[in-house]
């Protein structure tokens, strides 16, 4: 399920919600059996204003999500979660009035448990991305 509510074109909200069926796979291997995936993923964008003629930084996509979601995985009984929190902008870039971004986001989070000898692993990322829009095949009508 996924479901996305915009509010005067400058604030977005996303929800993301599911399972992803693994339980029916067999994968048998000491210990390790496979479990349904269920998660949950949410997000806030934030775009001050969309006038290309609007300082730089009024410009900017800012962004917030949140996720968290069951592993798989079952290790010598205990259940693995992940956590994870995001931070992001997208970075306006204008090359002959086209609105293409660069999207740059900081994630942290939480992946596992150390209960019963098993490992969590913390973790920090970097996400670089280009956002290219344009319009193609466009016909002019005067040259």
């Amino acid at each position: 399920m996924s479901t996305a509510f915009e509010n005067k074109k400058n604030l977005v909200y996303v929800l993301d919600a599911g399972v992803q069926k693994w339980s029916s796979h067999d994968y048998d291997l000491s210990g390790v059996k496979l479990k349904d995936n269920p998660y949950v993923r949410t997000g806030l964008e934030f775009t001050p204003t969309w006038n290309y003629l609007a300082k730089f930084y009024r410009k900017v996509n800012y962004r917030v999500g949140f996720q968290y979601a069951k592993s798989y995985l079952n290790l010598r009984g205990v259940e693995q979660n992940e956590i994870c929190v995001s931070l992001g902008f997208g970075l306006p870039v204008q090359v002959q009035n086209q609105n293409s971004r660069i999207d740059v986001t900081f994630e942290g989070g939480r992946n596992g448990t150390t209960s019963k000898g098993l490992i969590q692993e913390n973790f920090l990322r970097l996400r670089i991305g280009f956002s290219m829009r344009d319009l193609w095949f466009q016909h002019r009508k005067y040259n």
